[in-house]
């Protein structure tokens, strides 16, 4: 047996270690980038709620009252 055979069966296998690292790394960033980009849609729609709900405050108030009730103070 020579030395070099032995030092073939040393990296047997390393390959796919590496390989399975890699893939493991990938499909957590994968699941990172889908969970915060739902994260922001979430955010994005509640934003949106919230601006339609203050649009619709807005345009129930009475203006004449306001400036009346801001002028007498």
């Amino acid at each position: 047996m020579s030395p070099n055979r032995f030092r073939r069966r040393a990296d047997e296998g390393s390959i796919a270690l590496f390989v399975a690292i890699c893939v493991a790394g990938l499909v957590i960033m994968v699941g990172i980038v889908l969970e915060g980009g739902g994260r922001l849609r979430a955010i994005e729609n509640a934003d949106a709620r919230a601006q339609e709900a203050a649009r619709a405050v807005g345009q129930q108030l009475d203006q004449a009252a306001l400036l009346s009730a801001a002028a007498t103070c």
